[in-house]
C-alpha cells in the first residue's frame, strides 16, 4: 500500500513539475511578445490589439464548453476503473465537440466583427477581430489530450 501511495505521489510531482515549467515558459514568451508588440505599435494600436485579445479570449472560453475540467475528470475516472474504451470515447468526443464549438464561435466572432467595431467606436477593431476569429478553433486547447 505504501508503495502505491509513493508511486502516485511521484507521478503527481512529475506532472506538476511539467505543468509548472510549461506555464513559466509560456508566460515568458507571452511577456516577450507583448514587449515586441508595444515597441512596434502606437498606444491606440495596442489598445485595439488588447481589446481584440479580450474578445478572442471570451470566444475561446465559450468554445471550450468547460470540457477541459469535465473531460479530464472523466478520463481519470475511467482510467482508474481500467475502462480504456470509455477513455478513448471521452477523448474523441471532447475533441469533436471542442472543434465544432470552436469553428462556430470563430464564425460568429468573424461575422460580429463589424458590429463590435461599431459598439466600441473603433473602425480598425473589425479587421483585427476578423484575423483573431480565424484562430478560435486552434486556441481552444482540445480537452482530453493533455
Amino acid at each position: 500500500m505504501n508503495d502505491i501511495v509513493h508511486e502516485s505521489l511521484k507521478k503527481m510531482a512529475v506532472g506538476t513539475s511539467i505543468v509548472l515549467i510549461s506555464t513559466v515558459v509560456s508566460m515568458f514568451f507571452e511577456f516577450l511578445s507583448r514587449i515586441l508588440i508595444i515597441r512596434s505599435t502606437s498606444i491606440a494600436e495596442y489598445g485595439i490589439f488588447s481589446l481584440a485579445l479580450v474578445i478572442l479570449n471570451i470566444a475561446v472560453i465559450t468554445a471550450t464548453l468547460g470540457l477541459q475540467d469535465g473531460a479530464t475528470r472523466q478520463i481519470a475516472y475511467y482510467r482508474g476503473r481500467g475502462d480504456l474504451s470509455r477513455v478513448y470515447s471521452t477523448v474523441v468526443s471532447s475533441i469533436k465537440l471542442t472543434a465544432v464549438a470552436g469553428v462556430v464561435c470563430g464564425v460568429v466572432m468573424y461575422a460580429a466583427a463589424g458590429l463590435l467595431a461599431d459598439v466600441f467606436g473603433m473602425p480598425q477593431l473589425g479587421g483585427v477581430v476578423r484575423v483573431f476569429a480565424v484562430g478560435v478553433p486552434f486556441f481552444g486547447g482540445y480537452p482530453g489530450i493533455i
